[in-house]
């Protein structure tokens, strides 16, 4: 029987505005925070990294992205959105980003 749990995504940019490479320890140390938070994390592979595109003010912004995705099985849903807000406002400092894009999906695991 299918159990009720909740799936984080994390997108981060692979450069800085400015054109500058982000240090790759730095997602890596992203998935070992959500790994502790949550009990585990994937990501896409910086050697294959996704196009993100949106409109921001009137001009296309293009970023190379990774997305690292970590599913709870035990969810506290207050706790967890207080935790990955604080966590998209340090991610956008780190990362030096307007915005981070962080999704939460309700889903259900076989």
């Amino acid at each position: 029987m299918p159990k009720p749990a909740v799936r984080y995504e994390v997108y981060l940019p692979l450069q800085y505005p400015d054109g500058r490479e982000v240090e790759p320890g730095k997602s890596r140390a992203i998935e070992t925070e959500l790994i502790h938070r949550f009990g585990g994390a994937t990501s896409v592979k910086q050697e294959f990294p996704l196009r993100g595109q949106w409109r921001f003010g009137g001009e296309v912004i293009t970023d190379e992205i990774i997305v690292i995705l970590s599913i709870n099985f035990e969810p506290k849903v207050d706790e967890d959105e207080a935790y990955l807000q604080e966590l998209k406002e340090r991610l956008k400092r780190e990362f030096e980003q307007e915005d981070i894009l962080i999704t939460i999906q309700d889903i259900r695991v076989v």
